[in-house]
């Protein structure tokens, strides 16, 4: 198995980047698999992380453990 992480963003504060597995990204399968205007949304929340650092909005991010953080789109 080949694991790799694969850049998605970077931003002033944290780059963001996603899992690859055998060149399989189970995030992108997420992504597609949204609505519209939910992935315009998970857009805007991981840029504006990338932008501004860590969030500690319990609301809208979940720090999993060390820099695993599950995001909430409602």
């Amino acid at each position: 198995m080949i694991v790799s992480a694969r850049l998605l963003i970077e931003g002033a504060k944290l780059n963001i980047s996603e899992v690859v597995k055998n060149n399989r990204s189970d995030f992108r399968e997420f992504y597609a698999e949204l609505e519209q205007g939910l992935q315009s949304r998970l857009t805007k929340r991981l840029e504006s992380m990338a932008e501004n650092g860590q969030s500690v909005n319990e609301t809208k991010f979940k720090h999993e453990k060390d820099k695993i953080y599950a995001i909430k789109l409602n």
